[in-house]
C-alpha cells in the first residue's frame, strides 16, 4: 500500500508520533467557504494497492472544529478500496456566520487505514465502481 500524488504540490499524508493511529491529510488548495456552505476540499492524493478488505475512516481534525467553525458532515468518512485511487476529497460544512478559509497545505484531517469482514450470504450487486464521490447510488 502507498500514497499516491495527483498534484506535484501534494502532500502525502503523515503520522505526527509513533504512537499516531491516524494519517493527517493535507488541503492542496485554498478554500474560502461561506456561513453555511458545504464544499469538497481537494487533498491531491490517492491511495494504491489498498486490498478489497481495507478501507480508509477519514475524520476531522479535533484542532480544526475547534479553532473554527467547520464540521465534517458525514464524519467518518468511508474511503472504500474500490475508490481509493481517484482523489481523496474533504467535505467540510462552514456552520458559522462569517465566511472561514482553509489554506492550502494545512491538516484539515486524520485517516485510519482499516480492515473489515463481509457475510458468507451477502447480496451485492456486482458491479464496478466508474466515477468519484456518490457513484454507487443507484
Amino acid at each position: 500500500m502507498k500514497w499516491i500524488k495527483l498534484k506535484d504540490d501534494a502532500i502525502i499524508p503523515t503520522r505526527a508520533t509513533i504512537g499516531s493511529a491516524g494519517y493527517d491529510v493535507y488541503a492542496n488548495e485554498t478554500v474560502r467557504l461561506l456561513p453555511n456552505e458545504c464544499k469538497i476540499i481537494k487533498t491531491g492524493i490517492s491511495f494504491k494497492d489498498l486490498d478489497t478488505s481495507q478501507y480508509i475512516q477519514m475524520s476531522l481534525r479535533s484542532s480544526i472544529s475547534i479553532k473554527r467553525p467547520f464540521i465534517m458532515p458525514n464524519s467518518p468518512a468511508i474511503i472504500d478500496a474500490d475508490y481509493a485511487s481517484n482523489e481523496i476529497g474533504i467535505i467540510l460544512w462552514n456552520r458559522g456566520n462569517v465566511p472561514a478559509v482553509v489554506d492550502q497545505g494545512e491538516k484539515i484531517a486524520q485517516c485510519i487505514i482499516l480492515s473489515y469482514h463481509t457475510v458468507d450470504d451477502e447480496k451485492t450487486i456486482k458491479r464496478k465502481r466508474v466515477s468519484g464521490f456518490g457513484s454507487t447510488d443507484s
